[in-house]
């Protein structure tokens, strides 16, 4: 068990910068778009996740953060879309099901892939491979 985690602070120093710039639209709106969106919600999160159970960062994280991060910049540029879709009185009905349909398949793979992952590090830490 991994009680001092010293590298976390690195991610939590951005998390925290990217709190008050992305949400209050600091610095002319500079970081309050589709690239820093992905950022600080798909690639920082995944990555504090696995500094906090291993204090360390190798490749498999930075690419399964960067997988994250780009996600989460897919999930971004769809429901934009959707939700100015949604609230329109006369909406594309076939757009908004598309729509629909492709968040929802974004939030199914992630639920498997978390589900996939978590057993095979269970399986792993068992030695059953």
């Amino acid at each position: 068990m991994v009680l001092y985690v010293p590298l976390l602070w690195i991610v939590a120093i951005l998390e925290g910068f990217f709190v008050f710039t992305y949400n209050f639209e600091l610095f002319n709106g500079y970081f309050h778009n589709d690239l820093w969106f992905s950022i600080s919600w798909g690639i920082l999160p995944a990555l504090a996740g696995f500094i906090m159970q291993t204090n360390s960062i190798g490749i498999m994280p930075l690419a399964l953060s960067l997988i994250a991060g780009i996600i989460s910049y897919v999930e971004i540029n769809i429901s934009r879309p959707y939700k100015e879709l949604k609230k329109r009185v006369v909406h594309d009905e076939y757009r908004v099901k598309r729509l629909e349909t492709y968040l929802k398949t974004i939030s199914l793979g992630t639920i498997v892939f978390a589900t996939i992952s978590v057993v095979c590090r269970l399986l792993l830490d068992r030695h059953f491979f």
